[in-house]
């Protein structure tokens, strides 16, 4: 997996809207907090992020973990060889012939 394409998955699962970047860049609102105008200036092709309101600087990578507690890698399945650990294995779906009971 490439390093663009890994910067454009983070922006997926952290639901930052790209519908105002041209090209990968622009500005859209900050994760960090609420924006009635979009503070948050992103590249996702260099990888980069800055809010211009709360000064939240960094990496795509270190946005990540700054909201989730972990890595985008460990998230993706990518050990530190670059290998992908969910590549190899099958996943089934699971079905259910029933409702699954409710413990309460």
């Amino acid at each position: 997996m490439e390093n663009e394409d890994i910067n454009l998955e983070i922006v997926k699962r952290l639901n930052i809207s790209t519908s105002r970047l041209v090209n990968g860049k622009g500005l859209t609102n900050c994760p960090f907090h609420q924006d009635r105008h979009p503070s948050f200036s992103i590249d996702i092709n260099q990888g980069i992020c800055h809010c211009f309101s709360c000064q939240y600087s960094g990496t795509l990578r270190s946005l990540y973990y700054e909201v989730t507690g972990h890595g985008i890698m460990k998230d993706l399945g990518i050990t530190p060889t670059g290998e992908n650990i969910f590549s190899s294995h099958k996943i089934e779906a699971v079905s259910y012939d029933e409702t699954p009971e409710t413990h309460v």
